[in-house]
């Protein structure tokens, strides 16, 4: 297993049960988008969690505690 996976997995299982369940489907639902749909994706999401993660921001990554 790489450091990036164990990471994730970290993320992953401090998670609730229902935001697991919620991980799962999104996963599902990117593996299954083209290139670009998957690209778009990836931008969308780096902006919400730059947001959420801001530099004013009090949440930390609970992947990697950052």
């Amino acid at each position: 297993m790489t450091n990036k996976v164990k990471i994730v997995l970290k993320g992953f299982v401090e998670l609730t049960d229902v935001e697991k369940k919620e991980f799962l489907d999104e996963i599902k639902k990117y593996l299954d988008k083209n290139t670009i749909e998957k690209g778009i994706m990836n931008e969308s999401l780096g902006d919400d969690v730059k947001r959420i993660l801001g530099p004013t921001s009090t949440n930390h990554c609970p992947c990697c505690g950052k």
